[in-house]
Parts: structure tokens; sequence; C-alpha cells
């Protein structure tokens, strides 16, 4: 069966099941301020994990995946990892 979009619905998901990505619609691109003059990305949303790369103070386009309340794990065009949360915020 099919969801209200034309996917396939979650309950008939299962490892054996192939899953096309064309299927699922891409996550929205929203627009971020960096707030530092550079901030860390990180391989999990603590100070204790690894850096994994660097994004300068500016403007960006993006993808919010995961918020946990202190940290945000984003995907930018050519880099993704947690930052904390005080570090950027949403441009209406």
């Amino acid at each position: 069966s099919v969801d209200q979009v034309g996917r396939p619905a979650i309950s008939n998901v299962s490892a054996q099941t192939g899953i096309r990505p064309e299927s699922y619609e891409a996550p929205a691109k929203e627009t971020f301020e960096i707030l530092a003059s550079r901030a860390n990305l990180r391989r999990c949303g603590s100070t204790k994990c690894e850096v994994t790369g660097q994004i300068d103070g500016g403007t960006y386009s993006g993808i919010l995946l995961d918020d946990n309340g202190e940290w945000s794990l984003f995907g930018f065009e050519d880099r993704q990892g947690w930052m904390f949360n005080k570090l950027y915020r949403r441009v209406q």
C-alpha cells in the first residue's frame, strides 16, 4: 500500500523490501545564519565528539536533520555534522 503522496507505506517496509530513493520527497532546504566567526561540525552532539569539519560565519542553505534541544545535525552542500544550537539561527 502507499501513503497519501504515493510513497510505500512504512508498515510494509522491511529489510527484504527494496526502497527507491526517488519514491521519497527530498527534505526541504532552509536558510541558516552561522553566528560564530567559525563553528565546528562534530560527529555527535557533544564537545567530546570528534570535529569533522568547520563552517565560517555567514548565511548558508542546508537541511536540519535532527535537533536534540542543545545540538542540531545539519547537512550542507559540502559538509555535515552536529553544531551547538547557540551558534546558528534560522533565517525567515
